[in-house]
């Protein structure tokens, strides 16, 4: 079998999980960075034994006198090309100028062609600014201020379904799972990186209640800053904040390949989790276990962790649209 990127970036969405930066206080970086290295180390080797797997399946099969496939086996039914889109029963491959998505077709919405391309140079740009030595200017790539109307909106109307008795009903009606998700994360995230004053004053925030916080989170996010302790204590650990990096410098063949988790929309803002594969000549860099949101049109952006590897033999010297064309092509061919 082929699906070398689709295999690949499954395997860092299962490997990475729910460990999102920021996610909550408990929750340790020790763990969080372990989820995503474990992620760059085993994308290729998930590959290899669903190969594996799938040939030792065959054999069972041709033995027992069957080389039917499992009507389970997410790879059963064969897919169809419509110009730069690939589809199948089980996942959706579209291909946007340099950008591949590839989902699972389980998303609640999917993110149109001009939000797939700013998400994926949005994540690029992150990765850039984290090495660039300039912490406020990795902390504007974040954004934290995007978030801070749609949370107190979302914290305010959870206690008014609370009261109501109907918070659980209202948030499967109302399809915000996704936002929640996000916002939670850059909450937790900025509880590591804000000050222990302003953490302590929005914590003393009687949101239950219906008090206004608005300028408790404000003061919290500015003091998000380059000269705030906490902030240089914490975003090596939250983020993928590196002043020793390597800037990315792509060819004109680079193709990013972007494999949603979620997506989810309230009106016109965005919210989603993802990851990233870049695709450049003989280098693969992966961003991994991104958080992103649109808020007024301007993208946030948060990711746990990078590496690099070697590209695939295949797509070393290819283009966006020769390797969408061999993994539309070789997506079910034997090896």
């Amino acid at each position: 079998m082929s699906k070398k990127i689709i295999a690949a970036l499954m395997a860092l969405t299962m490997c990475a999980g729910l460990a999102a930066c920021g996610n909550t206080a408990e929750e340790s970086s020790a763990e969080d960075k372990a989820a995503s290295s474990a992620a760059a180390e085993e994308s290729k080797a998930e590959e290899s034994k669903a190969e594996d797997t799938a040939t030792d399946e065959e054999t069972t099969a041709e033995n027992e006198g069957s080389t039917e496939i499992p009507e389970d086996n997410p790879w059963n039914s064969p897919g169809v090309v419509n110009g730069n889109t690939f589809e199948d029963d089980y996942i959706k491959m579209r291909l946007v100028d340099d950008v591949i998505c590839i989902d699972q077709k389980d998303l609640s919405c999917e993110p149109t062609e001009d939000e797939l391309k700013e998400l994926a140079y949005a994540a690029r740009d992150h990765y850039n600014a984290a090495v660039g030595g300039d912490i406020n200017a990795f902390l504007d790539t974040i954004n934290f201020n995007a978030t801070i109307e749609p949370f107190l909106s979302m914290v305010n109307q959870v206690y008014e379904h609370t009261n109501a008795g109907d918070l659980d009903e209202w948030v499967k009606d109302s399809k915000l799972s996704e936002k929640f998700d996000t916002l939670d994360a850059v909450s937790g995230l900025s509880e590591y990186l804000g000050s222990a004053e302003t953490v302590e004053a929005v914590q003393a925030v009687d949101f239950d209640n219906g008090a206004d916080g608005s300028k408790e989170i404000q003061a919290l996010f500015d003091s998000i800053n380059a000269d705030e302790p906490n902030t240089q204590k914490n975003l090596s650990e939250k983020t993928i904040w590196d002043a020793d990096g390597e800037t990315l410098k792509l060819s004109d063949k680079a193709t990013y390949a972007v494999y949603p988790v979620y997506f989810g929309r309230d009106g016109e803002d965005v919210y989603t989790r993802f990851n990233m594969m870049i695709l450049d000549g003989e280098d693969e860099h992966d961003i991994v276990d991104v958080i992103g949101w649109k808020v007024d049109g301007k993208w946030g952006i948060c990711a746990t962790d990078y590496y690099k590897s070697e590209n695939y033999e295949d797509f070393k010297g290819k283009n966006a649209k020769e390797i969408f064309d061999y993994e539309s092509t070789n997506m079910y061919a034997d090896e």
